[in-house]
């Protein structure tokens, strides 16, 4: 922006010219700059075809005007609290609504029979619970703990019968057979002694701690579910979370049946609508390329608009779009979306600025509180860089001082160094005396 300036503001002709030119001038006007009158801070004064100012700090900003529109700011999404059917929509799109007001009602049907099926579900894991977590006294354990204790007791007893038998072999009283037959029995009696045990490890190893911890975890979740179900339940009429205006979600351009409506399926999480806070807008814009690197969030902005005249919002860029793209298929450049967050809204101005309101948007894109401007036409372009004429009281004939040039806005030009803070400048008055073409 600022070559832009200096190339449409720079007096045209060589340097060395330009220069020679101002001396002369100078000459004979017999040391002007001495005897005229200081024309004050920033101001000039014009003393035969030289011009004198005085630079003094002031504040001095850049901006940059778009054009927008107002959007919603903070958002406040109506979802479906669970799969339903609509029974009735008490709204319109466009309506101003109310903290608490009822805007839809769910038919709740198939939700009361998940809660039903969820209640039996919760019921059974805190039996398994109740169970589990008393298991070492349970009557598992104790049909295990009889069962091996049965099965040592029948081997004990035949224990002592398999003595009896042998010491009436050993006196001839019995046949061989009938001890054969009682260890045959013994060995049988063996076997389900080992198996009672094995059944007393299995039975315990479903009350251990692994076991007790799963079946506490889907005693939670079974209550976690249920719970959650008996809160979808009480959303079943949907009231408005805040006071705002009722629009249609992002997309959605008509009335289509892609929304929703009174009879219409919605599931889970499906968007019905979207409140827009009425105190707090957004104003949405583009940049083009050219200007992105001018802009950063954060920066402050001033939105006007013909739909609420005298009114000025204040603001700040809010973001940024990191992709850009063309505005059409022969555009040469592209182009990024980018917000604003607007400042609050006071409530006796809610009603003038609305949602879909077309916003002028002048971006302030630098400020300095104690810059050194000079006009645009003081500043002369030589080899060696920007000069200016600075007049001293010392001297009759300006000196020419190199300077170092900042930002660039049509009332001037920021001197970042090679001048200070009183010095007068001294510039000639052109007149553009180049013929015109006739016209054709």
């Amino acid at each position: 922006m600022e070559d832009r300036f200096r190339r449409r503001l720079t007096p045209s002709g060589s340097p060395r010219l330009r220069v020679a030119l101002a001396f002369g001038l100078l000459a004979s006007l017999g040391g002007g700059a001495q005897r005229t009158d200081d024309a004050g801070a920033g101001t000039a004064a014009t003393a035969g075809s030289m011009r004198y100012a005085t630079v003094r700090p002031r504040p001095f900003m850049t901006t940059l005007g778009v054009s927008g529109t107002l959007v919603p700011g903070d958002r406040v999404d109506l979802l479906a609290p669970f799969d339903s059917m609509i029974q009735s929509l008490r709204f319109a799109f466009g309506d101003r609504v109310s903290a608490g007001q009822i805007l839809a009602v769910l038919d709740s049907h198939g939700i009361d029979r998940q809660i039903s099926e969820a209640e039996i579900a919760a019921i059974e894991a805190g039996y398994n619970h109740d169970m589990v977590a008393g298991w070492s006294h349970g009557p598992e354990m104790a049909r295990a703990r009889r069962q091996l204790a049965s099965a040592k007791s029948d081997l004990d007893a035949l224990d002592r019968r398999i003595k009896d038998a042998r010491g009436l072999l050993a006196r001839g009283l019995i046949p061989r057979n009938e001890v054969d037959m009682l260890d045959e029995q013994r060995r049988d009696l063996e076997s389900a002694l080992a198996a009672a045990r094995e059944e007393l490890a299995a039975t315990q190893a479903r009350g251990s701690p692994p076991q007790q911890r799963k079946v506490a975890l889907a005693w939670e979740s079974a209550r976690a579910h249920l719970d959650d179900l008996r809160r979808q339940r009480e959303n079943a009429i949907v009231k408005a979370p805040a006071d705002g205006v009722i629009v249609r979600p992002e997309g959605a351009r008509s009335e289509t049946p892609d929304l929703a409506h009174a009879g219409s399926r919605v599931s889970r999480g499906q968007r019905i609508a979207v409140i827009a806070r009425s105190d707090q807008l957004d104003v949405a814009f583009t940049l083009d390329e050219a200007d992105l690197p001018r802009v950063l969030p954060g920066m402050p902005v001033q939105v006007t608009g013909p739909a609420f005249p005298g009114l000025t919002l204040p603001g700040r860029v809010s973001a940024i779009a990191g992709q850009g793209s063309m505005a059409n298929p022969a555009a040469t450049t592209a182009i990024f979306p980018a917000s604003a967050r607007l400042d609050p809204i006071p409530a006796d101005l809610v009603t003038r600025v609305r949602v879909g309101m077309t916003a002028n948007v002048v971006i302030t894109t630098s400020r300095e509180e104690n810059a050194l401007v000079v006009p645009p036409e003081a500043i002369q372009d030589t080899p060696v860089g920007p000069v200016l004429l600075v007049v001293s009281d010392a001297a009759a004939v300006p000196r020419r001082a190199r300077v170092r040039l900042g930002r660039a806005a049509p009332d001037g030009v920021v001197v970042v160094s090679g001048l200070k803070a009183g010095d007068r400048i001294a510039w000639p008055v052109t007149t553009d005396t180049t013929p015109t073409a006739p016209d054709q």
